[in-house]
């Protein structure tokens, strides 16, 4: 993983300084190049002039050293490395997808049952549908109840990894 992080800052290479040596083969075209042999093509024929410069690369080192710190990859190999509103867009984008067009009824809706259903689990579903005088069947409130119980059982789980 940190092999990965510091893997940008093959843009500081140039013709006359390659900078590969934290590149993986398995991307970069100058490391493909040696291995098979040939000679990798020039940095401007092969990007354009998309390059970091110096003193932008000295600026941007310390951020590098942070982002690779054992500290914070550690704690990003459990998962946790989302923020409460990118969980609660994630809610939200489940119900209602990007990906085909829905009007702004249909939005409102999807963002107040994620926003219930983020802060209070979804036994706030049948709270819903009651103020919109929705009856909850049987097998409504069986679901509800089943997914509050694998809810509450993975934050336990997550409790206790930590």
């Amino acid at each position: 993983m940190k092999a990965a992080i510091w893997a940008d800052l093959h843009l500081m290479s140039t013709d006359e300084r390659p900078i590969h040596t934290r590149c993986l083969p398995s991307w970069c075209w100058f490391l493909q190049a040696e291995q098979n042999n040939e000679d990798p093509p020039r940095n401007k024929d092969h990007r354009g002039n998309t390059f970091l410069n110096r003193a932008v690369t000295e600026k941007l080192i310390p951020v590098y050293h942070r982002m690779s710190s054992d500290n914070l990859l550690k704690r990003m190999q459990h998962g946790r490395t989302q923020n409460v509103n990118e969980c609660l867009n994630s809610v939200i984008w489940s119900r209602c997808p990007k990906t085909v067009f829905i009007g702004k009824g249909r939005v409102k809706a999807a963002v107040g049952m994620a926003v219930a259903t983020f802060n209070e689990g979804p036994s706030a579903i049948s709270a819903v549908m009651d103020r919109v005088w929705l009856d909850s069947t049987l097998v409504t409130l069986n679901g509800i109840k089943a997914e509050d119980e694998r809810r509450i059982a993975k934050a336990d789980a997550a409790a206790t990894d930590s």
